[in-house]
């Protein structure tokens, strides 16, 4: 949020460009409104830090320490609200949707940059989350390829590469990511490759098959030949 003569306090991210306009970053207006929207993210976000993978290079943590936020002036994830269940059907990404800030970063990396078209954004006011577009369940159940680029621009540790999802500096006594939680929606185990199943049966060709065939060479001598009845290929 910055500040301009014109328009008053805007969003810097979203609002045009205009030729002689007048942008404030310090003003007390616009910082104020950062604080108050970096508060009500906070306030719906899983705060165990130090049980997540992104800890220490997240870019929400990384804003609460810039504007040296201790607590939360709208309360914690804690006081309100159950937690929802961990996505950890995927061999290759996990989902903690409690960490999601809703940026809407992974859909655009899907959609616009790989356009796979696998996530999109789903539900209203508090019940909006990151869904899948073949209305899947899970991860493991969607069109997801795995290609990894929804972890690589999510700001937070909502969307986590598999192997890394542990990772930590200062563990909570007894606390995992996974049992700050409480809920896990595990892998069924149809999932064989970096493919879901349906993503897998929609793009795997079927397999070519081949036949010994006899033809004539050119001074008329018959010789084998291999023919792949796919490609049309012949290896002599």
């Amino acid at each position: 949020m910055v500040e301009t003569d014109e328009h008053g306090v805007v969003p810097a991210c979203s609002f045009p460009a205009e030729d002689g306009l007048t942008v404030q970053t310090g003003a007390a207006d616009a910082a104020e409104a950062r604080d108050v929207n970096l508060d009500l993210v906070l306030s719906d976000h899983n705060l165990r830090c130090t049980t997540c993978g992104k800890n220490g290079r997240c870019e929400l943590q990384d804003a609460a320490i810039e504007q040296d936020v201790e607590e939360p002036r709208y309360g914690v994830l804690d006081d309100r609200d159950e937690y929802e269940p961990i996505d950890d059907s995927s061999s290759f990404i996990q989902i903690d949707r409690n960490k999601c800030i809703l940026c809407n970063r992974c859909v655009e990396a899907c959609n616009d940059v790989q356009v796979e078209g696998v996530l999109r954004m789903e539900g209203s006011g508090q019940d909006t989350r990151i869904g899948f577009q073949s209305d899947a369940e899970t991860m493991e159940e969607s069109t997801c390829v795995s290609c990894g680029h929804c972890v690589t621009v999510c700001p937070t540790g909502s969307l986590v590469e598999k192997g890394i999802e542990d990772a930590t500096t200062i563990p909570l006594p007894g606390f995992t990511q996974k049992n700050s939680v409480g809920k896990t929606d595990e892998s069924t185990g149809t999932s064989k490759g970096p493919m879901t199943p349906k993503k897998r049966t929609e793009h795997t060709p079927e397999t070519p098959t081949t036949e010994m065939i006899d033809s004539p060479t050119d001074d008329g001598i018959s010789s084998d030949t291999w023919s792949d009845d796919q490609s049309g290929g012949d290896w002599l």
